[in-house]
């Protein structure tokens, strides 16, 4: 197969959780599928894809794989499969859950509005947000209000709702960050690496630009004295490029030392791409196949509304063959 075009991979949990408003997770039966279609590629190491995207040599058809926040669940489960094939990754380590108590806040937040009942009126970001029926659209629709605030107000908010709803901030069976032993064991086990994804996962963008340099150095120094070795890769939280990531943004992290840094934006790599704006697609939760089929019109080159024609497409014909 004729390939055009190349993208790092995304990946946050493989797990199979009760509860995922963000569509974060996939399953470790699905995971091992998308190994399975990954292995013919032979994904590169994100620095080595980094650094041949930034002199405009990457190959048509690389990949790479990583993972973001630091979810013991990529350690159990992702790991094992991904040593089993010798497929490299990196794993974005949220410094500040290290080893914690508390659940992510966006687990917390989920939690918390599962139990709070139809109707309830809450005080947020914004105006008021009466919960519906719809308690996905709830979550998710909070959590939007709440992502730019600073880790302080998204505390103080998460906290009222506890205070109201009951709960805490115990992270739910299954979706626990990992701890410093476990990852200064996997540190420099190939194949996998780990990189920073600052200590509270701001939007960095909304933040001052001191604030953003104190997170960005403050993460990597973290997960440097677990590791014993630098630590030279980041994953901007949310990773939306113009809105969490700006060109100010990448400033400080190339003034910090950071040699490559990734955002979330599903868009290929074609030609020459910043070594510290890397893209990235976030992989949904769906069988081998399937992930086979969306990655390979990525790596074809298959634009946004080409895309979206063909899945139009296709739609029309499974509805006339049924």
């Amino acid at each position: 197969m004729s390939f055009a075009a190349s993208i790092g991979l995304l990946y946050h949990r493989v797990a199979t959780p009760a509860c995922d408003p963000f569509g974060i997770a996939v399953t470790p039966e699905h995971f091992a599928e998308h190994v399975e279609v990954l292995r013919p590629l032979r994904p590169l190491p994100l620095a080595r894809f980094a650094a041949l995207a930034a002199d405009g040599t990457l190959p048509a058809g690389s990949v790479s794989v990583s993972f973001d926040d630091g979810y013991r669940d990529n350690i159990d489960h992702a790991v094992p499969v991904l040593a089993e094939h010798d497929i490299p990754a990196t794993i974005f380590v949220l410094a500040g859950t290290i080893g914690g108590e508390r659940a992510f806040w966006w687990d917390a937040l989920t939690t918390v509005l599962e139990r709070a009942p139809e109707g309830a009126a809450i005080a947020a970001p914004g105006g008021e947000l009466v919960l519906s029926a719809d308690r996905t659209a709830d979550i998710i629709g909070l959590w939007a209000r709440l992502r730019r605030r600073s880790d302080a107000e998204i505390t103080a908010a998460i906290d009222t709702l506890h205070d109201r709803f009951g709960g805490d901030w115990a992270p739910a069976a299954g979706a626990r960050a990992a701890d410093a032993a476990t990852l200064a064991a996997l540190a420099g086990r190939a194949p996998v690496q780990i990189g920073s994804h600052t200590v509270t996962h701001p939007s960095l963008a909304s933040h001052p630009a001191a604030h953003q340099a104190e997170e960005i150095a403050s993460g990597r120094a973290r997960l440097e004295q677990i590791l014993d070795r630098p630590v030279t890769t980041l994953a901007y939280p949310f990773g939306r490029p113009r809105v969490d990531v700006t060109a100010a943004t990448v400033r400080i992290a190339r003034e910090a030392g950071v040699t490559a840094a990734c955002t979330v934006d599903a868009r290929e790599i074609r030609g020459r791409c910043d070594p510290l704006q890397i893209r990235r697609w976030m992989v949904p939760n769906v069988d081998g196949a399937t992930f086979e089929r969306m990655l390979n019109e990525r790596l074809r080159g298959a634009g946004p509304i080409r895309r979206i024609a063909r899945e139009a497409r296709r739609a029309l014909l499974d509805l006339r063959d049924r």
